[in-house]
């Protein structure tokens, strides 16, 4: 108790006696002076605090404080008063919250504490309900102040993210040999804020809002996700812009309330533009997120049209280009190898797996390679550098065959444990496995879709599966022999495999 009040701020040695005797004199310590019931004296304490807090205001402020301590409380980490205020909704007078959030917490700082981002107890007593004070319910709804806080971080960044957030002197000049770029004076906290974590907030929004939550990302996307790119790089975390798309593209796809595929589509072109743009060298100088990464990307969506046609000044690539077929092997030699197919030269070689390589594949914007191995192993490498870029176990058994979703945002893997793995791309994650089949899976393929999956087994079946649940939909019987390869037509609507009866 001597504790919290040490805590409790602008107290002088006469404040704090008289509030420990008004503490002392409750009636719910008089009932209990037994020291072993310490959690009911601890209790009275706090919602001593708690009642200063609030005490003394109309409805109206006591809703607006309540507004400021649960933003505080669903932060995904620890904010000023000025982010908290910024962070209101509804708030058209900013100055005067944060004048009440300062006090706010300057009362409940005993109640408040907050260590490495973990939250007290008594916080996460008030988020549960289980806490009041007197005639004041301060239970906070986790879920719809998440959705709150999402809507609010997209508000932010629609409001202030712009074309070269920094003015940037030169395109000539990397990041780093800029004086003075001046990026956290132009990038505001609240805008840094809701740059990192609109996502997380997106991932924890209450269900009811999802549809709502879609139509914030459609807009997002139709061009403000280019300028958060941008800032992202300017703060030196666009490493991260890649996985809180892929994040975004499961959240979406997760509820089945309506069709979202074209919006997924979307999301999953700017997960693989980001990644196009993090990943090379126009990353140490950002004007070349517009100026080479966005001129030289090639994939037709529908959404990087709609980026061009509002950038076109940027360089524009036409006619053949120069750039060599590549081959790529895996042999049992252990080695992934990268060839020149004009002229025979060997261009890369991965080294890594323990035994012999069994599968390889190029990513479809041809900027990443995997391969399965009889290590048990798939690896992701990056196809210019060569390094080493995620490595997914699971598989218990040797596996035999590794293939790319068509979007890039998948991996899906087969083994001689019999099993059928998909794999999140980005993460490593495993986010299927399909099991049926009696005996080893030697040949897996994605539709050009991205919606079903076949696969071939020495078993002598082939079996259709749904991507994303993984239900099996079709068994096809007829081979006498193992099957060795399987494939879908480019229009999806036969499949062909080979079997070693020589059919």
């Amino acid at each position: 108790m001597s504790l919290s009040l040490l805590n409790f701020p602008e107290s002088s040695k006469g404040e704090r006696r008289d509030l420990m005797g008004k503490l002392l004199d409750s009636d719910d310590v008089k009932k209990s002076l037994d020291f072993s019931e310490a959690t009911v004296q601890i209790d009275s304490l706090y919602s001593q605090i708690l009642s200063e807090a609030f005490s003394g205001f109309s409805r109206e402020h006591i809703q607006a404080r309540l507004q400021i301590l649960h933003t505080i409380l669903c932060a995904e980490e620890r904010i000023s008063t000025s982010i908290a205020a910024a962070l209101l909704p509804n708030s058209q007078n900013v100055e005067d919250m944060q004048e009440r959030a300062h006090s706010l917490v300057q009362k409940l700082h005993a109640v408040l504490y907050i260590k490495d981002k973990s939250r007290s107890s008594n916080v996460a007593l008030m988020a549960t309900g289980n806490f009041r004070s007197k005639d004041i319910d301060m239970s906070c709804d986790i879920a719809y102040y998440h959705s709150v806080l999402t809507q609010k971080c997209f508000d932010i960044m629609m409001k202030d993210l712009k074309f070269d957030m920094c003015k940037f002197p030169s395109s000539f000049l990397k990041d780093s040999e800029v004086a003075d770029l001046g990026v956290m004076e132009k990038v505001s906290g609240v805008l840094r804020y809701s740059c990192y974590h609109w996502a997380q907030h997106m991932m924890e929004a209450a269900p009811k809002n999802h549809k709502e939550i879609c139509k914030w990302i459609s807009e997002f996307l139709n061009i403000h996700v280019l300028f958060w790119i941008e800032t992202m790089n300017l703060l030196q975390v666009s490493n991260q812009c890649t996985e809180i798309l892929q994040k975004t593209r499961h959240y979406i796809t997760k509820h089945n309330d309506c069709d979202h595929s074209e919006l997924a589509k979307d999301i999953i072109e700017a997960a693989n533009f980001a990644t196009h743009f993090t990943r090379s060298q126009a990353a140490l100088s950002t004007p070349h997120l517009y100026l080479s990464a966005l001129a030289t990307w090639l994939q037709n969506g529908t959404l990087s049209q709609r980026w061009k046609k509002q950038f076109s000044n940027i360089p524009s690539i036409r006619g053949k280009s120069n750039h060599s077929i590549q081959l790529i092997s895996g042999s049992w030699d252990k080695s992934v190898r990268v060839w020149d197919a004009s002229t025979g030269a060997q261009v890369q070689q991965f080294n890594g797996h323990t035994q012999s390589v069994s599968s390889v594949a190029f990513s479809p914007d041809g900027s990443q390679i995997i391969s399965g191995s009889y290590d048990k192993s798939v690896r992701v490498w990056d196809a210019s550098t060569g390094a080493q870029m995620q490595q997914f176990n699971g598989h218990t058994e040797e596996v035999t065959s590794v293939a790319f979703s068509p979007d890039g945002s998948q991996i899906i893997s087969a083994s001689h444990d019999k099993s059928v793995r998909v794999w999140d791309a980005s993460t490593g994650a495993q986010v299927q496995q399909f099991n049926g089949h009696t005996q080893s899976v030697s040949s897996v393929a994605f539709s050009l879709d991205g919606s079903q999956i076949i696969s071939g087994s020495s078993d002598k079946s082939v079996r259709l599966w749904d991507a994303s649940t993984g239900a099996q939909m079709q068994q096809f019987n007829g081979h006498t022999e193992e099957v060795t390869s399987v494939a879908f037509l480019p229009d999806g609507s036969q499949i062909a495999s080979a079997s070693r009866s020589g059919s």
